[in-house]
């Protein structure tokens, strides 16, 4: 098992490595200056910025100068577009937001997607598989740029349960996590369904079932934890895509979270603020990646006894 984190902290750093240079070099290739208005500013001036922010520098210089920025997180590293704040403050401000809003969504699609799935495997090919089934693939088909503004209207400003817009209190992050959640939950129950058939067709259930054991056992005991392992799996890349999906979501109802910042700051082309974005969303992405793999290696012993040969 230590051999098998360490293995993953290594990649994790190779990754953001990429990842910074990469964003780095798009950065650059985006035209325009991020000193510039509406009303022309005189060249002086805008060299003078440059060389505050050192962009007057070579390439390769500039790269390395980011590599030790990203070790210390912008430590009192102002931000281009917005003046007399850090990149860390900003991100400090925003990003618990985001994060509120994308657990709330995954809370959400893991409360509805895995009984649906549970319960139409427990009666295949009924009415109630069919039922489940359709309302997963009507979650997956509808994108949030439909069910946000259903939401908002309907149960913000027509029902006035949860606020429609804005970030005003502790029931704000409500509607934007369930226009989040709605999506994910279909997948959720199509791969629990999956899952349990699967586990539902092997011999030791037939066995269980053979000795009179009753329906509700066989699924809790014997079945659910094998036939959760796909939805597992899932949930990194539905991490990563509840917090992408923020973005949109946030600009639907108005939140100020981390991803109507980065929006902002890739208009404004804040070069600091844009990579202290993606910086957090990546070491978020693989942080909660590492933590699936290991509930995997927790739920498959299979998996528990290749980790502890390479670890050995």
């Amino acid at each position: 098992m230590a051999r098998f984190l360490i293995n993953r902290l290594i990649q994790a750093i190779i990754v953001l490595l990429c990842i910074v240079t990469v964003t780095f070099f798009l950065i650059r290739a985006v035209p325009g200056s991020p000193f510039q208005e509406e009303r022309a500013i005189p060249a002086h001036l805008v060299a003078e910025m440059e060389a505050k922010f050192g962009l007057d520098q070579p390439w390769p210089v500039q790269l390395f100068k980011y590599y030790g920025r990203c070790l210390t997180f912008f430590h009192e590293v102002d931000s281009m577009s917005n003046s007399g704040f850090t990149i860390r403050e900003l991100i400090a401000s925003s990003f618990p937001i985001s994060f509120r809003i994308a657990m709330g969504g995954l809370l959400i699609a893991l409360v509805i997607g895995l009984p649906l799935g549970v319960m139409a495997a427990a009666r295949k090919n009924t009415w109630m598989d069919y039922s489940f089934m359709s309302l997963a693939l009507v979650g997956i088909c509808l994108p949030t740029l439909v069910i946000g503004p259903v939401l908002s209207q309907w149960i913000g400003i027509q029902l006035g349960w949860f606020d429609a817009a804005g970030w005003w209190g502790p029931g704000s992050w409500i509607l934007p996590a369930i226009t989040l959640g709605m999506f994910y939950a279909g997948y959720f129950a199509r791969l629990t369904r999956g899952g349990m058939l699967d586990v539902l067709n092997q011999d030791f259930v037939r066995t269980a079932r053979a000795k009179g054991l009753p329906e509700w056992r066989i699924l809790v005991v014997h079945t659910l934890k094998g036939g959760l392992l796909p939805s597992v799996t899932f949930m990194g890349p539905a991490i990563a895509g509840l917090i992408g999906g923020s973005f949109v979501v946030e600009k639907i109802f108005a939140v100020p979270g981390q991803g109507i910042l980065f929006l902002n700051a890739i208009v404004n082309r804040d070069h600091f603020l844009i990579m202290g974005c993606v910086l957090v969303y990546g070491i978020l992405i693989l942080v909660m990646n590492l933590v699936v793999d290991l509930a995997q290696v927790a739920m498959n012993p299979r998996l528990r006894g290749e980790t502890q040969t390479t670890s050995e």
